[in-house]
């Protein structure tokens, strides 16, 4: 258990400190493993450092091979996309400019299940950003009614965006809520990504058939 603290720690900090591509990330944490193999501390913070000087031959050993499967969930999991990897705000795991293909990922949000990244979060979350990039930055309305509830242009791109993850255990409550309430299909998807958000409040409401053609 120390080990995979420690490795988690070293992981942390290539994160704070390294912006730019998947494998320009996945290179880094290679290159950390392989410093923590050869029990190089110049490269890491002190209380880190420290840690390294005092840690076993083995333990250095479980270190490095956490952060090369690190490196390897990362590569599994984003791996041949174009995203960037960056530090972003606390509760912000992703974001995407609308229309266009642009991601953001903070890798500090990846992190969990039996080792340091949990590919298939990460894979969600980028589903999920991938979504929004279809989605159009226009709109017809910024509010509608769906069964007596209130959503806002922006719930009902995040609903779209969920509709495409595997999983949502991870999401906030306000995320979870919203995939709930809204219930998105494939029809609903369409209309979500072109913007045409009262044909979605009509045909969510039951008022009309919509012909899902932009």
């Amino acid at each position: 258990m120390a080990a995979h603290e420690h490795a988690q720690a070293l992981y942390d900090e290539v994160a704070e400190q390294q912006e730019g591509t998947v494998d320009a990330f996945k290179t880094r944490l290679i290159e950390r493993a392989q410093e923590v193999r050869q029990g190089v501390t110049d490269t890491v913070r002190s209380n880190v450092a420290t840690t390294l000087e005092h840690a076993s031959p083995e333990e250095r050993v479980q270190m490095a091979d956490e952060l090369d499967r690190a490196a390897e969930g990362i590569d599994q999991a984003l791996g041949g996309s174009s995203l960037t990897l960056k530090k972003l705000d606390e509760n912000v795991a992703g974001e995407a400019q609308l229309g266009a293909d642009v991601i953001c990922i903070d890798p500090r949000k990846i992190t969990g299940g039996d080792g340091i990244v949990d590919a298939g979060m990460a894979k969600d979350i980028l589903a999920h950003e991938k979504e929004h990039t279809r989605q159009s930055a226009q709109a017809d309305a910024q509010q509608v009614m769906i069964r007596g509830e209130s959503f806002s242009a922006r719930a009902l791109r995040e609903g779209g965006a969920i509709r495409e993850q595997e999983r949502i255990d991870f999401l906030s409550d306000e995320y979870r809520s919203i995939a709930a309430r809204l219930l998105v299909d494939s029809e609903d998807q369409v209309l979500i990504r072109a913007g045409r958000f009262r044909d979605l409040e009509a045909k969510k409401n039951g008022q009309m058939p919509v012909a899902l053609a932009a």
